[in-house]
């Protein structure tokens, strides 16, 4: 019998605006400690393997001890309500679903999110639902001395209105130095953001 040996994909972009299925929801929180929140989401997009979008960092707070609008608060929304979840974090941090019934901490909330909105099929033998939009690319830290593939914390629905939402918003982000992308050049060193982990930074303005 002749060997059988797998076409090898061309022409597929790995980068760039994409739909997505999420694979699972993984909490890191406790690892930081600077953090209050990091979730990283497997997204499965158009390449082999996945790409994580991550969501850490710390909230800003009231005198109070509220929390109140900051980067971290506006990222966590950007999922919850591309995946249609009505909850969030209450004014102390703590998790709630839509009707105000209590989640708890960050893994409780990883937990429940898991067993409603992840894939629950074999991600090896099926692919999840590929209901989301996103935009991935490649970014420079000068602290790794490598490039990071990186998804945008803004994810919407794949929609019509999704995508006109989310490319007008990359759009933007780019024009603002936001989103700084590697293009394998020197040059493009330049103009990256610097000191950065595998995570991500925790201060990021999206």
């Amino acid at each position: 019998m002749a060997r059988y040996r797998p076409e090898t994909k061309s022409g597929v972009n790995f980068l760039g605006f994409q739909e997505v299925g999420i694979i699972d929801f993984t909490d890191h929180t406790e690892k930081y400690d600077w953090a209050d929140v990091c979730v990283e989401v497997s997204l499965k997009g158009n390449g082999d393997f996945p790409v994580s979008l991550r969501i850490a960092g710390s909230y800003e707070r009231e005198a109070n001890g509220n929390i109140k609008d900051c980067s971290l608060l506006r990222k966590q929304y950007y999922l919850l309500d591309a995946i249609g979840f009505e909850g969030g974090p209450n004014l102390e941090g703590v998790y709630e679903d839509g009707k105000e019934t209590t989640i708890g901490n960050t893994d409780a909330m990883v937990e429940h999110l898991n067993s409603k909105y992840a894939h629950q099929g074999n991600p090896l033998t099926t692919e999840p639902d590929k209901k989301y939009y996103a935009y991935v690319y490649k970014e420079w830290s000068e602290k790794d001395q490598k490039a990071w593939t990186r998804v945008c914390p803004k994810i919407v629905k794949n929609d019509e209105n999704g995508r006109v939402d989310l490319e007008s918003y990359v759009s933007f982000m780019k024009t603002k130095g936001h989103i700084k992308e590697y293009d394998g050049t020197s040059e493009s060193h330049k103009s990256v953001s610097p000191s950065q982990s595998s995570f991500g930074t925790s201060n990021t303005p999206f």
